[in-house]
């Protein structure tokens, strides 16, 4: 090779060197800036998501604090969903969130304020996502009208007295001042008396009167839960009146019982008569007539310490007859197996009843007392209270146990293991 040729052969392996070396460092250059900006991308994304997770936190637990301050949902179960900007809500750009809120149960959100409620907040920064929900159980305690003996929603007449064995306080009220008729310390043994023209007679230490509203009552919706867990039967199939029957878990006076002993008699308007009837469970009147009324002798009382005993949608008279609810003369049997009385069956037509209602008791309309009448529990009465009854009793018992339809929400907690987490 001649000297010539050689220099063009070294200095074309030069420039391919140099060019592979160049080539190396341009693609190590590329690699250095694509590694980079994957970097700052990783570095923005882990930025985002910590916006969207610490965001998402801190609106869940406002969420949260919001819906407790009103755990009826009177406001928050009017909608279903709700959207806040970030820019707004938290000052930041470029984050947007979203508070849904549904029944995880019927999906029904609205109406039930005891059904639970599912809290789902989501959050987007930039390209992360971060959400969280949650399924809240509505805690309860029972409405305050419990408390009492007696409580009047509309006004007192009669000349004669109520008379309150034993438990306290007792109340009667109207919509105007809603006095309570108490005495903190009990009214001890004995019987005290009401008189609606001269006050509680003897008993110095009444409690101070409370503001109007605050005896909480149930509304008419009440019927629904009894409506749809108990048996309904229609006055008709009884003959147009209820007399000589037997309700209780194990018997019904028409057709299968209701094992919970709940049985609404729906009078579609027209007036009934309940007569010498012992009932060991949970009566409710749907549609009563304004002529409904109680006759003769009774006895009411609801075994399950959940459940009232009587309901009556409607206005309803109190006319029953001194003396006992006696087997004897009704020629039939009032406890066989499945309805005990003083913890005994059978099946002989020998035993005595007392006439009297032992529960809760709450009437949607006006009551009128026109014969002795005797209630261990608690009446409420939704109108008007006309007593001229020689003598109405209350012994006040008040339940041990929340009642469906006599409670009001208290709080929210979560469900145990409903919390869920998702991300991207």
């Amino acid at each position: 090779m001649t000297p010539a040729r050689s220099l063009r052969a070294r200095a074309g392996t030069v420039y391919v060197f140099v060019l592979a070396s160049m080539t190396l460092i341009l693609a190590s250059a590329l690699l250095a800036i694509d590694l980079g900006r994957r970097r700052l991308e990783t570095l923005r994304f882990q930025r985002d998501a910590q916006r969207a997770r610490s965001q998402t936190q801190s609106l869940f637990e406002q969420t949260l604090h919001y819906m407790n301050d009103d755990p009826d949902g009177s406001s928050w179960r009017s909608g279903n969903t709700g959207r806040y900007n970030s820019i707004s809500l938290l000052g930041e750009p470029g984050v947007s969130q979203t508070v849904t809120l549904t029944d995880p149960g019927d999906g029904a959100l609205k109406g039930v304020t005891t059904d639970n409620a599912r809290l789902v907040v989501s959050t987007t920064a930039g390209d992360a996502y971060y959400a969280m929900s949650a399924d809240l159980a509505v805690s309860s305690r029972a409405m305050n009208c419990l408390d009492y003996g007696l409580v009047v929603a509309g006004t007192r007449s009669g000349s004669s007295p109520v008379d309150y064995h034993g438990g306290t306080p007792s109340i009667v009220s109207n919509p105007a001042s809603l006095a309570v008729i108490s005495r903190t310390g009990g009214f001890g043994a004995g019987t005290h008396t009401y008189n609606h023209a001269n006050g509680l007679a003897g008993n110095a230490g009444l409690a101070a009167p409370i503001p109007a509203g605050a005896v909480e009552v149930p509304d008419g919706t009440i019927i629904d839960w009894y409506t749809a867990n108990g048996r309904t039967i229609t006055l008709a199939s009884l003959g147009g009146k209820i007399d000589k029957c037997l309700f209780s878990p194990s018997t019904s006076p028409s057709g299968a019982a209701n094992a919970r002993g709940i049985y609404v008699v729906d009078c579609a308007g027209s007036d009934v008569t309940i007569s010498e009837t012992r009932v060991y469970g949970t009566l409710v009147l749907k549609n009563a007539g304004s002529g409904s009324k109680f006759d003769k002798q009774n006895y009411l009382h609801s075994p399950d310490p959940t459940l009232p005993a009587l309901i009556v949608q409607g206005s309803f008279t109190f006319d029953m007859d001194p003396g006992d609810l006696t087997e004897g003369g009704t020629t039939r049997n009032y406890n066989p197996a499945g309805a005990p009385f003083l913890g005994a069956t059978d099946s002989d037509t020998a035993d005595r009843y007392p006439c009297m209602i032992r529960g809760v008791v709450f009437i949607t309309g006006n009551v009128t007392m026109k014969k002795t009448s005797s209630i261990r529990g608690c009446m409420i009465v939704g109108g008007n209270l006309t007593n001229s009854a020689t003598a109405f009793l209350v012994s006040k018992r008040a339940p041990e146990e929340l009642i469906p339809g006599f409670t009001v929400p208290s709080g929210l907690t979560l469900v145990p293991n409903s919390v869920k987490r998702q991300f991207n």
